[in-house]
C-alpha cells in the first residue's frame, strides 16, 4: 500500500465512522510523518518496533505529551480498523504529562473581561456561555438553535470530547435570527454524519443552524459546495488576545480560562464535585479534581496563626 493509498483509506474510515473533521484532518497528518519515518527506518524492522522507534524519536524531539498521544492514537486506529491488524504491545520512550496548575482569572477579573469583550455583540455572548456554562470553545460555537431550550432553561451539548452528550444549565435566554437570510437564499449548513443523506431538506431548516454563524460562506472540504459555516474559533482567540493585551493581563487570557474560572468559582461556592464533573463533561473525577487547588489557599499558614494568636 502506497502513501496515498493509505492516508485515502484512513480518510475513508474515519468518515465512516463519524468522527470530526479535526480528528481527521490530525490522524491524516500524524500517519504521513510516520510514512515519511518508515523511509528511514531499517528493512524487515516487525511493525510494532516501528512504531515504538517513531514515538521515541518524537519523545527526542521534545514533542509534548499530547502530541505524542495524538501520534499513538492515529497509528494505533490505522492499524486497527484500515490495516485490520492491531497493535500488540508499543512500549516506547514517551514524555509524561506534567501536572499542571490550571490557572483560573478571579471574579473580578473575569468581571472586568466580560465588560471588555460587549465591544463585539457574537463574541460577548460566546464568552458568557464559556463562564456560565463551563463549555469548551468548540462546544459553545458547534451549538445550533435546536439545542438551545430556553423554555426549560437547558442547552444540549451534542458529540463532545469523548463523543458524549451532555445537558448544561441555561443561565440567560438566547436568541439567533442571522438564519432568515441564509433560509431566503437557500444557502445549506453542514450536517453530522450521513444526516444529509438521509435528510436532504434537514441542511435548509431552521432548527439546524448555527447560533453563531459564520459571517460570510465557505467550501465545505468534504462535501465540495459553498456552505454556512459557524464562527470559527481562531476570530474568538483573537478577541480575548486583543482584551487581555488593552487590559494589560499577565498572563493573557484565552477562552479556556474561563472553563477553569467557571470550574474554580463553583467549587469555592460549595457546588458538589460530582456534579461539576457531569457538567462538565469530564470523564474522569480525578480531572475535575484538578480544579480543588484553590482549597489549598484556604489553609491558614502556621506562621498568620500564630502571630493572630493573642500574646501572654
Amino acid at each position: 500500500m502506497n502513501s496515498t493509498e493509505a492516508l485515502s483509506r484512513l480518510r475513508d474510515e474515519l468518515r465512516r465512522r463519524h468522527h470530526a473533521l479535526s480528528t481527521e484532518r490530525t490522524y491524516c497528518w500524524w500517519l504521513g510523518r510516520y510514512i515519511e519515518f518508515l523511509r528511514t527506518a531499517p528493512a524487515g524492522t516487525p511493525r510494532e518496533q516501528r512504531v515504538e522507534d517513531f514515538l521515541t524519536a518524537l519523545a527526542h524531539e521534545r514533542r509534548s505529551a499530547s502530541s505524542q498521544n495524538q501520534a499513538l492514537n492515529a497509528l494505533v486506529f490505522f492499524h486497527a480498523h484500515v490495516l485490520e491488524r492491531p497493535l500488540v504491545g508499543v512500549n516506547a520512550l514517551r514524555a509524561r504529562r506534567p501536572d499542571r496548575v490550571r490557572i483560573a482569572p478571579g471574579r473580578m477579573e473575569t468581571r472586568t473581561l466580560l465588560r471588555e469583550l460587549r465591544e463585539t455583540p457574537s463574541i460577548d455572548l460566546i464568552a458568557h456561555l464559556l463562564y456560565g456554562c463551563g463549555l469548551r470553545l468548540c462546544e459553545a460555537l458547534d451549538l445550533r438553535l435546536k439545542d438551545v431550550d430556553p423554555a426549560n432553561s437547558r442547552i444540549w451539548i451534542r458529540d463532545a470530547k469523548h463523543r458524549k452528550d451532555r445537558v448544561v444549565a441555561l443561565p440567560c435566554a438566547l436568541a439567533e435570527a442571522g438564519w432568515r437570510e441564509d433560509f431566503r437564499n437557500r444557502v445549506p449548513v453542514p450536517l453530522p454524519g450521513l444526516m444529509a443523506g438521509k435528510h436532504p431538506h434537514a441542511e435548509y431548516h431552521r432548527d439546524w443552524r448555527w447560533l453563531f454563524p459564520a459571517a460570510g460562506t465557505c467550501r465545505d472540504p468534504r462535501r465540495g459546495r459553498i456552505v454556512r459555516w459557524r464562527v470559527h474559533q481562531m476570530n474568538v482567540q483573537r478577541a480575548f488576545a486583543r482584551v487581555s493585551a488593552r487590559l494589560g493581563l499577565r498572563p493573557a487570557l484565552t477562552p479556556h480560562h474561563l472553563r477553569h474560572a467557571y470550574a474554580t468559582h463553583c467549587l469555592e461556592d460549595g457546588v458538589n464535585v460530582r456534579a461539576l464533573q457531569a457538567a462538565m463533561g469530564h470523564k474522569s473525577l480525578e480531572t475535575t479534581m484538578g480544579y480543588l487547588h484553590a482549597d489549598a489557599l484556604s489553609v491558614v499558614s502556621p506562621l498568620d496563626r500564630d502571630r493572630a494568636a493573642p500574646r501572654r
